[in-house]
């Protein structure tokens, strides 16, 4: 399986926040918590693999 970058989520962001939001301020507030949810699928896909062994 392959997940979407940081770079990847930042970009389809801006992109929709452009479209249709382009008054919205652009960026990332709280970049720690942009990691947490990018990774948290991969966590998740893991523990479901372990769990059926």
């Amino acid at each position: 399986m392959r997940y979407l970058t940081e770079r990847e989520v930042i970009s389809i962001n801006l992109l929709v926040i452009e479209r249709y939001s382009p008054k919205e301020q652009k960026g990332v507030k709280i970049p720690e918590l942009l990691n947490s949810a990018i990774n948290r699928p991969k966590q998740s896909e893991s523990t479901h693999v372990h769990n059926n062994l």
